[in-house]
Order: C-alpha cells, then sequence, then structure tokens
C-alpha cells in the first residue's frame, strides 16, 4: 500500500482500477460492469470498479455495492429489489420541449486572441488532480459570506462551496475578465419529478444544469451573487424542466451531439458533482471500513464527497491543468487563513495576487 499512498493520485489509481480500450467499443457496446481486485502484501484489498452511468445513477451504484458487500460478508441482502420500469422516464407522446435548454449547448472555448491565454488554447496540457479537505470550520466561514441567517433563501452547503470553487478556479487560471465560463452540475430527478421516483429505482436518474457568467462577473460580484447563481440553475430543475429535458432527447436524432463529454468541462469551464449524500465510506466486503474515491476524473471535473474521518467535513477531489493546481491550492489555503479577512474582503485579497505567486515547482 505504500506504494501506491494515500490515493490521492488519479495516476495511480489507474494501477488498481480495469482499463478498456475506448477505441473497441461505441456508446453501445460498452461494457457495463467491469472490476479489479488487487491484494498488496502488507494485506490490503482495493476493489477497483468501472460502472457505466447509462446503467445506473450513483445512488443505484451504491445499492448494487451495499447488497454485494452484504453477500460477501455472508448476509442477507438489506434492501428491497430494485425496481426497474424505465418507463418511468420516458418522453411524453408526441414528444414537446417547453424550454431551452443550456445544458446542452456548446461550452465556451478560450479566447485565443489573450496573449496570456494563447498557450492554452494551442493543445493539450498536463493535468494533475488532488484530494482537498474541507473542514466543518471552512463550511461555517463560507456560509458566513452568504449572510444564510438573515437572508429569505437558505442556499446549501453546496451551492456554496461550488460558489467558491469556481471563484477560486477562475482565478487560478487567470482566465481575462471577458471570458466566458460555464459550470455544469448534475443533479439527481429522483425526488424532483412529481410524482417522486421509487427509493429502489435502479437507473440512471442524473440530469445536468448549468449557468454562464463571464470570469470578470465571477470574480468580481459578490460571493453571495455567485452563489445565488449556482442556487437558481438548480433550482428551476422541476418536474416541468426535466420532463422537457426527456421530451428534448427524443426528439434529438442523433444524442452523440449533445453527449456530455470531458471536452464540457476543459477549460474555461467546469464540472462540480454532488456525492454528499452518499455514504460511499460505509460499504464493508469483510476488509474494514472502505475508503472510496473516484478515478479518471478529467481536467475542470471536481467531487464533492464526504469525509470517512470527519462527519462533518467533506473532500473535493479536482482535476486542473497542472500549472493551476497549485495556483488553486494556494487560493484554497489562503482564503481560510485567519480571522481577519471576512467578507467580500475575501476576494479582494485574493484578486490582488499576481501570476507571480502562484509559481510552479517542476
Amino acid at each position: 500500500m505504500s506504494d501506491i499512498g494515500d490515493f490521492n493520485s488519479g495516476k495511480e489509481l489507474v494501477k488498481v482500477t480495469p482499463q478498456i480500450n475506448r477505441s473497441l467499443h461505441d456508446l453501445y457496446s460498452s461494457p457495463l460492469l467491469a472490476v479489479q481486485v488487487t491484494r498488496f502484501s502488507c494485506g490490503g484489498v482495493s476493489l477497483g470498479i468501472i460502472w457505466h452511468h447509462n446503467l445506473s445513477d450513483g445512488t443505484g451504484f451504491l445499492n448494487f455495492i451495499t447488497s454485494w458487500s452484504e453477500l460477501a460478508r455472508g448476509l442477507s441482502i438489506s434492501r428491497p429489489p430494485p425496481f426497474l420500469d424505465r418507463t418511468l422516464l420516458r418522453a411524453r407522446i408526441p414528444p414537446t420541449s417547453s424550454f431551452h435548454h443550456n445544458e446542452f449547448d456548446k461550452p465556451p472555448v478560450m479566447i485565443t486572441s489573450s496573449t496570456r491565454n494563447s498557450k492554452q488554447a494551442s493543445g493539450s496540457r498536463a493535468n494533475s488532480d488532488i484530494v482537498l479537505d474541507i473542514t466543518s470550520d471552512h463550511i461555517k466561514t463560507l456560509v458566513s459570506l452568504t449572510g444564510n441567517e438573515g437572508n429569505k433563501i437558505k442556499y446549501t452547503r453546496f451551492e456554496i462551496l461550488t460558489a467558491f470553487i469556481w471563484r477560486a478556479v477562475c482565478k487560478a487560471r487567470n482566465l481575462p475578465d471577458n471570458q466566458a465560463t460555464k459550470m455544469r452540475i448534475p443533479v439527481t430527478a429522483r425526488s424532483r419529478l412529481n410524482p417522486p421516483l421509487p427509493p429502489t429505482y435502479f437507473g440512471n436518474t442524473i440530469f445536468v444544469c448549468a449557468t454562464t457568467a463571464l470570469c470578470g462577473e465571477v470574480l468580481s460580484e459578490p460571493f453571495v451573487q455567485t452563489v445565488d447563481r449556482i442556487h437558481k440553475a438548480i433550482k428551476k430543475m422541476d418536474d416541468k424542466y426535466l420532463r422537457s429535458t426527456l421530451n428534448f432527447l427524443d426528439m434529438t436524432d442523433d444524442l452523440t451531439t449533445v453527449m456530455h463529454g470531458p471536452q464540457t468541462c476543459s477549460c474555461p469551464n467546469l464540472n462540480i458533482v454532488s456525492w454528499m449524500n452518499l455514504p460511499l465510506h460505509g460499504v464493508n466486503f469483510g476488509w474494514g471500513q472502505a475508503y472510496m474515491r473516484p478515478e479518471g476524473i478529467f481536467e475542470g471535473k471536481g467531487y464533492i464527497l464526504a469525509s470517512p474521518t470527519n462527519k462533518e467535513g467533506l473532500m473535493l477531489a479536482i482535476c486542473l491543468e497542472t500549472e493551476h493546481m497549485q495556483a488553486f491550492q494556494k487560493i484554497f489555503q489562503d482564503s481560510f487563513q485567519g480571522d481577519e479577512i471576512q467578507g467580500d474582503a475575501i476576494w479582494t485579497e485574493i484578486n490582488k495576487m499576481k501570476a507571480r505567486d502562484f509559481s510552479i515547482v517542476q
């Protein structure tokens, strides 16, 4: 296990997860499930799993893994059988779309005329990923910036954290003020549909909401306004909007034109996924408490997930271009140092930082 480390690097995780040759498969022939068991000389065990999202979402995956782990320990399955009726998510007949679905619009691209971004726009870049701890004090600090106690709108921890990450990433990428940036957030439709889906529904219920702004707006506006952008994007995902999405997809002849690939969240864009309410670390195959984290994160994608050691804390697993990662880490750390920086003064101080403050050690 010491050779792998703390599993904070996606490059190390590749060694313990099954690798699929994507060139041999199209959208319809990719394996739905692949598993790799790795045993270490120290006695540790890892279980690497590749799960096709078309099969089910995170909730369905967790139900499957939990049931599997119970059987592995010689127990009976504690959960009810999966609900398999996929017709609950079918389009209307005939399908009609009632909204403009901006989540399927082409994502903003880098402004190539900018001198400082010309290198970024000229080809593939090296990426780095990291896992950062988000303590309860970090969360309290950010919540205090929104005035949540006095506002009629109660913003969620996820909305507040996502707004903070969006701002920090825009700054770390050193993007010009007139650069458009798109934030994409996957949400589950399970409780948003009317009526809600059965708790044991097994299928992919993930839809994507999106909001677009200029980087200058994200960095200069009051922090609560950035939070509100996220809040409004998520709030609109109600039954009517989700049904309209199903109809929109049904009317799309070539679904590959609206697929959400890695290019939808690469610089200057971002995709933040919430695994905050998935008890991933509680799964036990008989080897003790599991430590779980996503593998294969691509640039511009991040996951907020529960901490395995701190019930009130969270973790952020995120991948950025290597030259942006150290800047992001510095912004993350500096934002929570000391009590003298409060409110939007945090961002006033951050915006004073120059590119030289973010030197990269090769």
